[in-house]
């Protein structure tokens, strides 16, 4: 080949995203089959997340080696998708990593009347598996030690006011197997907001005047799953807020064209007015022989209560927040009703249905035949009101988040950030992609995949203590590529452009952190407001610190390239020089166009690398996002005590340099 480094493309068999790191002869060398390779890497915005790198490999296949549907050929059933495969340069038998991903798929085409065939390899890097990948549920393995409940409505309650439908546009039941067993319908109309949430009026308060929150129904056809209430021993659990004293039955099973005690005949607990306390009360087997108790706990004063009620053959229990309050045995009460015609009502009682009541409820689930002890109740109050997890560095979280999927620790490599997160106690629904890019948008970070494959996150200090890119680590310019000894590799003509507008540049910023407030920087009347929502940041003094530093860094245009291209056959020399180039990597371009006028000396950082490799040639494909043009102040503030506002940095924790700012 006509270029000074020699390209290898080897694929490990067998080996996928999740499993151990192949080892040097588990990689299998198909370098000598090769037609061309192209591999993208990168962004164009910091605006903008990374997407998957992807690599396109063309082979020459006569002998139908690479042919998938060959069944005596040597890779026959192994030329699969998510296959580990990577593309090296070598120069003076050292190696430069290029590019790491795993296939997406092997396509033939039959050539020279079907004598030949050529075969492309598409590949995607990590980012695609873990986009595919949801976050695993914190709840599903703390529920496993606990023992599965046979039903479990979610309803999903993100805050006070909302029920989020869990199953999709329509259900919400999960059952004990995981299949979605009933729909959630409503006894007023409620709006059907775009992401499946009924948004519920607000929570009534103290004020009289304030409107009530809608009882909901769960009109469901009870089966042997979800009748968790016909059989003498089970267990209710479920979450509620009240801002009321008005009698109100919190759950009941009703039992259809029975009358009014009868209907509460299987479970009912209601909240109870008397004076400034609530009395969560129980009611079973209502009619001739029944258990019946009243807590002395107040369920009323607005803030989150998590009751338990169950039923032991005899004996009835009644647990708030985790501890009993109440309790019943009455040896005649030996008796289960058959409620498979039956459904489970919330917030309304059967005999009263226009009363409502302010009462959102959440995550209800059951457990036929089972009785709850002490301990296990406990253990699933502490499950259901963690009220928020472990405050951390962005970098530290981006970790826990891969450390929950078993990513391999050698195909990572993470700066800790300097913005504090908190992560949600259950992301449900969420890929582990999507998680790890909030938590760099938090930091306004960088998060992609280097040339070695490894998940890679920048935290926006890097360059204060980084030499990568706080220094030159290649200058392009435009010099004669004639000349007999250039002093670098000149930028191929016509593929520069820079521009100065205004396509980046924010004059306001407003971050809202998720359950938290909007918090704005900047313009009162903006002309471009830079927006981010629903962040996991620790608080929303952090909100304001990321506003106050986005305005900070992007107040100002700057101008920016729209990528170059080069030939590192040029100037052979410095071929190792442009390989060791990476995302992040500080550049810079000197030229003066024409030799007109003044010089242009533009510093930027790598932020897009693409190689287009043929036999005949080798082309590298550039782009760089600008450094700050504020970086002054940054070192300046280096040597100082702490941060300040007048940086972006908006310390509030006094911690020194290096430390979680904002």
């Amino acid at each position: 080949m006509p270029y000074t480094p020699t390209v290898r493309v080897e694929v490990a068999f067998g080996f996928g995203p999740y499993d151990p790191e192949p080892l040097a002869l588990d990689w299998d060398d198909l370098s000598e089959h090769v037609m061309a390779i192209q591999t993208v890497r990168g962004r164009s915005s910091e605006f903008e997340n990374f997407p998957a790198g992807t690599a396109t490999i063309t082979l020459f296949d006569d002998q139908r080696r690479f042919d998938p549907l060959n069944s005596a050929g040597p890779y026959y059933g192994q030329l699969k998708a998510n296959t580990a495969i990577r593309i090296v340069a070598e120069i003076d038998s050292t190696d430069f990593p290029l590019w790491r991903g795993y296939t997406d798929g092997w396509s033939v085409d039959y050539v020279e009347g079907g004598v030949a065939s050529e075969v492309t390899i598409t590949a995607a890097d990590a980012f695609k598996p873990l986009a595919e990948r949801k976050y695993p549920d914190p709840y599903i393995a703390a529920l496993d030690a606990i023992g599965r409940p046979d039903a479990w409505y979610q309803l999903d309650s993100t805050d006070d006011n909302v029920l989020r439908n869990a199953g999709g546009s329509s259900s919400s039941a999960i059952g004990k197997d995981g299949r979605i067993t009933a729909s959630v319908s409503t006894t007023d109309p409620l709006s059907l907001s775009s992401d499946g949430a009924v948004v519920l009026p607000a929570l009534k308060s103290v004020d009289p005047n304030d409107p009530y929150v809608a009882a909901v129904e769960l009109p469901i056809l009870l089966d042997s799953r979800d009748n968790i209430t016909a059989g003498d021993t089970w267990t209710i659990s479920w979450l509620m807020r009240a801002v009321t004293r008005d009698p109100v039955t919190l759950f009941a099973t009703r039992l259809q064209g029975l009358a009014y005690a009868e209907q509460l005949s299987m479970a009912a607990l209601s909240v109870s007015p008397n004076g400034n306390a609530n009395y969560p009360q129980f009611l079973l087997d209502y009619g001739s022989n029944f258990l019946g108790n009243s807590g002395q706990v107040d369920i009323g004063d607005g803030a989150v209560h998590h009751l338990v009620l169950v039923r032991e053959i005899t004996t009835a229990r009644l647990y708030v927040d985790g501890a009993l309050v109440a309790s019943d045995t009455d040896g005649a009460v030996t008796g289960a009703y058959d409620a498979s015609l039956g459904s489970h009502q919330l917030g309304r009682s059967p005999a009263y249905p226009a009363q409502g009541g302010s009462v959102v409820i959440d995550e209800l689930m059951g457990w036929a035949d089972r009785a709850l002890d002490d301990t296990e109740v406990a253990d699933l109050y502490a499950l259901l009101t963690v009220p928020g997890t472990e405050i951390m560095p962005t970098g530290t979280a981006i970790d826990a988040v891969l450390d929950s999927i078993g990513w391999l620790s050698g195909l990572r490599t993470i700066d800790t950030g300097e913005t504090l997160a908190q992560p949600p106690a259950r992301p449900r629904g969420v890929s582990v992609l999507g998680l790890l890019q909030n938590y760099a948008t938090a930091e306004h970070g960088r998060l992609f995949v280097d040339r070695s494959g490894r998940v890679t996150f920048h935290d926006r200090g890097r360059f204060l203590r980084e030499t990568v890119e706080s220094t030159i680590q290649y200058g392009f310019s435009d010099v004669d590529r004639d000349d007999p000894a250039p002093p670098d590799v000149g930028i191929l003509d016509g593929t520069l452009k820079l521009a100065l507008d205004d396509r980046h540049t924010f004059d306001a910023a407003a971050v809202t952190r998720a359950g938290g407030l909007t918090r704005t920087a900047g313009s009162a009347t903006p002309l471009r407001e830079w927006t981010a929502d629903g962040l996991y940041l620790a608080s929303d003094m952090q909100a304001a610190s990321l506003a106050q530093w986005a305005v900070f860094r992007f107040g100002i245009g700057q101008p920016r390239s729209e990528s170059w291209q080069v030939d590192p056959e040029v100037r052979p020399a410095d071929w190792e020089d442009l390989l060791e180039l990476e995302i992040g990597s500080r550049i810079r371009h000197t030229l003066t166009p024409g030799g007109i006028g003044s010089t242009i000396e533009l510093d930027q950082h790598v932020a897009y690398i693409e190689h287009d490799i043929t036999p005949e040639r080798w082309l590298v494909t550039l782009n760089g996002t600008p450094t700050d043009p504020n970086e002054a102040d940054y070192f300046l503030w280096d040597s100082s005590a702490s941060a300040s506002t007048t940086n972006g940095w908006a310390d509030t924790d006094n911690d020194p340099p290096g430390g979680a700012w904002g």
